[in-house]
């Protein structure tokens, strides 16, 4: 798996919410995670006030998106190389998993202040 990751405070509580009274999501999720770093290319740009995220859609219908941003070979939001100048350290990239919510929440996404979408971003 050459590429990294790390999970936003809002994933951690996401993941919580929606796998709270529905169990088998949790392991679906787990599924998604690891294709995503596999295959980064599954998730879909964002345009507009979201540009610079992603979405992969999964489930029935598809009912929930996971929101990521994408950075070069092992850059943090801050532009740092996550592991300094090891240079034995191979990665092609840096994903940073943003959010996990239901269609209609990551439909309405879009609509918080564009100063929130920066911040996550950072």
């Amino acid at each position: 798996m050459p590429y990294k990751s790390a999970q936003h405070p809002d994933f951690a509580k996401d993941v919580h919410k929606l796998t709270k009274k529905n169990k088998p999501l949790k392991q679906v999720l787990k599924a998604q995670v690891l294709a995503i770093l596999d295959n980064p290319a599954l998730a879909e740009p964002y345009t507009g006030n979201l540009l610079g995220l992603s979405k992969v859609a999964f489930g029935k219908g598809p009912e929930y998106r996971i929101i990521i941003a994408r950075y070069a070979c092992c850059e943090q939001r801050d532009g740092t190389c996550l592991y300094g100048d090891d240079s034995d350290i191979v990665c092609e990239g840096f994903i940073d998993f943003i959010r996990v919510m239901s269609r209609e929440d990551a439909n309405n996404f879009y609509k918080k202040s564009i100063s929130y979408i920066e911040q996550l971003l950072r």
